[in-house]
């Protein structure tokens, strides 16, 4: 993954599928934008590559898109929100807050 000169994100990598044997390349340049303080999602994305390559990207991108909701990480009595995010010249920073109301107690004794 690269940050672009106007900050976006370009993701170039080879996947493997099934029992293929030649990886596929896939390649496409997505801003990140985040949604309702929850969601990270790559909008605006712009895909590289014949209709077969740009419609397993839509596929990933859907997929990834889906997976990036926070609440899908937190633990129990934990919150996780951000409320923006900078893209830099090499970094991504997230801002935001995680609220615990308990911390775990410890092991559980059989």
């Amino acid at each position: 993954m690269t940050i672009t000169e106007d900050r976006a994100t370009r993701i170039k990598t080879s996947i493997g599928l099934g029992n293929l044997y030649q990886p596929i390349d896939v390649d496409f340049t997505a801003n990140i934008e985040v949604e309702e303080r929850r969601n990270i999602k790559f909008t605006n994305v712009k895909y590289n590559g014949n209709q077969e390559l740009v419609d397993l990207g839509k596929s990933l991108i859907y997929h990834v898109n889906n997976l990036l909701d926070l609440d899908k990480f937190a633990l129990e009595n934990t919150q996780l929100r951000v409320d923006r995010l900078r893209v830099g010249k090499d970094n991504i920073t997230f801002y935001g807050i995680a609220k615990i109301e308990q911390f775990p107690s410890g092991v559980k004794k059989k």
